[in-house]
């Protein structure tokens, strides 16, 4: 069980670390949320932790992230998830990045 955890928290320690410009992109899940402003494109961010149950929003939180970087480094402070999964192999998310 000990080497699992140490296992664990060395990927963890390699997932998508947060900038002040990530911080910054608001995430929406709603498309009146974006209504009024520009799309950039399209992005996508998956993380496949093996883990189970403890790890899920560890994984959930690392795709959303690798998608406002994705965001930020296109211009954007918006991201709108259209769609999300996340399990006991890990996370996947897509949506779109725009300009408010």
């Amino acid at each position: 069980m000990k080497k699992i955890l140490v296992i664990s928290a060395a990927l963890l320690a390699g997932c998508t670390t947060t900038t002040p410009e990530m911080a910054a992109v608001q995430v929406v899940g709603s498309p009146q949320a974006v209504a009024g402003c520009k799309y950039l494109r399209s992005v996508q961010g998956d993380q496949n932790l093996i883990g189970g149950v403890m790890l899920q929003g560890a994984a959930y939180k690392d795709a959303i992230n690798q998608m406002k970087k994705q965001t930020v480094a296109v211009g954007g402070n918006r991201l709108y998830v259209t769609n999300a999964t996340s399990g006991m192999g890990g996370a996947n998310a897509i949506g779109d990045a725009y300009k408010c």
